[in-house]
């Protein structure tokens, strides 16, 4: 009903308001329309574009993470195609100090290279899965002490490659108790923190304890191609943040992450506090779909307090089995501001362009409403009694066929009235030669009765009946002018 009202009021008011608010309303639709079109056309725009940007994220994640697991790979592969190490393996596997020293120092020379960074182990390993030598390479750089004591046979990777003497190379769960021996347990500890959405219970019960690596097994085969030893070589993913940083860095991705089970071990996602958010979790709704169906995630999840524009991909193990995922995200909310930026810089055109619309429709409306103007002044005037006014009647649109009507409709009743004051003025005459009409007949009439008696009752020889003869045919003339006056004074009535 208020529209309705406002509309009512609108049209009801002068029409040069009205054509300006008209021009500055229809202004105000189309822009707006306009507006909103062009702010969900470019709003769906900027979300493909996000997505595309996640996904091109996740692909240079992707490549990082094969990268390592190259890097990983080069390492074992080094070892096992060493001449030094081939030589001195048999005596380091009978416990030797000198063999063990030379192969010592060719890991500590493998291990070592400047573009490997992060947590690395390598270790020799004997057909019983007994560690013979191995080495641990920290974040930060330091090698530690060397590792002769230990036992990995039970580790998947390692049984089966000694079984087979195939390498294998993949994301593996390694234990607290395999990675006690190498001094990274501590290391591979992390404490799980309540995280909103978060799935009831962890993926892998051994979550916060066993570490998440990039594992390489290759088998050392003496001349004969048998197997009698194998390399392990590890890059470990708890607490160590060099990959997730390196990718950020170096390919511009937002946030990423490294998940074992649902459990974040390397991240560069913060918490509220500032820190990284190692031991929180990932949501139920990637949980379901990431680690129970095997599928990647893509679309808008729940990132410890924000919401983020992710991709999730599942990491295997060597057996297939999903182990934990890898994810790359962007934050909604820069997504948010830059749509909320555009729309009020589109807004503020809208509104500019408004705002135009009016001032223009000003100078518009009033050359369109002169022409209007000027019949209202006309017929006030006219409705005073001026009948010598005018309009001006240029070109041939309806306003000037208006104007032209107009002066012809004025011209007209200008005619008219001249007409009806003539017509007036002999109906005045009429109704006074009625009068006068009737106020002669009386007497004229008595005029003629007694003359006419007279004339007759006068001798032939009288000399005054001539006189009395004159007297009559005078009064019967002056009788017909009377009646004559009064026909005229007739015909004045009818008209």
């Amino acid at each position: 009903m208020s529209m309705q009202r406002f509309i009512s009021t609108l049209l009801g008011g002068r029409l040069r308001v009205v054509l300006i608010a008209s021009f500055a309303l229809v202004a105000a639709l189309t822009v707006g329309l306009n507006t909103i079109v062009v702010s969900r056309v470019l709003e769906d725009y900027l979300a493909g574009a996000m997505d595309e940007r996640v996904a091109r994220d996740m692909d240079l994640a992707e490549a990082f993470y094969q990268l390592k697991l190259d890097e990983v790979a080069a390492v074992g592969h080094r070892m096992v195609q060493d001449p030094r190490v081939i030589q001195n393996l048999q005596a380091a596997f009978q416990g030797q100090a000198e063999a063990i020293q030379i192969i010592d120092q060719e890991i500590s020379r493998k291990i070592t290279v400047p573009t490997l960074g992060g947590t690395h182990l390598i270790v020799v390993l004997n057909t019983e899965g007994n560690i013979s030598v191995g080495q641990v390479l920290s974040s930060e750089g330091q090698l530690s002490p060397l590792i002769t004591q230990g036992n990995w046979r039970q580790l998947p990777i390692v049984a089966e490659v000694l079984s087979t003497g195939k390498e294998q190379a993949a994301t593996e769960i390694i234990p607290a108790e395999f990675l006690a021996q190498v001094g990274l347990d501590r290391q591979a500890y992390i404490s799980l923190i309540e995280t909103p959405k978060a799935a009831p219970e962890p993926f892998d019960p051994r979550e916060g304890t066993a570490g998440l690596a990039i594992t390489g097994v290759y088998p050392l085969q003496d001349e004969d191609g048998q197997v009698i030893g194998v390399v392990l070589a590890a890059y470990l993913f708890n607490n160590d943040f060099t990959l997730v940083d390196r990718i950020k860095e170096v390919a511009g991705v937002d946030t990423v992450t490294v998940f074992f089970g649902d459990l974040r071990v390397s991240t560069n996602v913060m918490t509220k506090e500032g820190k990284r958010a190692v031991g929180t979790r990932v949501s139920q709704e990637v949980y379901d779909v990431v680690l129970k169906q095997g599928r990647d995630y893509v679309g808008r999840a729940f990132v410890v307090k924000e919401w983020f524009i992710t991709r999730y991909v599942p990491l295997r193990d060597h057996q297939g089995q999903v182990v934990g995922s890898l994810y790359v995200g962007a934050r909604v909310s820069a997504f948010e501001r830059l749509v909320h930026t555009f729309n009020n810089r589109v807004a503020l055109i809208a509104l500019i362009c408004i705002v135009l619309a009016g001032v223009i429709a000003v100078p518009i409306a009033r050359f369109i409403t002169r022409p209007i103007a000027e019949l209202v002044e006309a017929n006030r005037r006219l409705a005073q009694g001026d009948m010598t006014v005018r309009v001006q009647a240029y070109g041939n649109g309806e306003l000037a066929v208006l104007g032209r009507s107009f002066n012809s409709m004025v011209e007209t009743l200008h005619q008219t009235q001249q007409e009806l004051l003539h017509k007036e003025k002999l109906a005045s005459m009429g109704q006074l030669a009625a009068g006068v009409a009737h106020e002669i007949n009386n007497p004229l009439g008595t005029i003629l009765l007694f003359s006419d008696v007279m004339y007759k009752e006068a001798p032939e020889d009288d000399p005054r009946r001539d006189d009395l003869k004159m007297i009559i045919n005078e009064a019967t003339r002056c009788k017909n002018i009377v009646a004559d006056l009064l026909n005229f004074a007739r015909q004045q009535e009818v008209l």
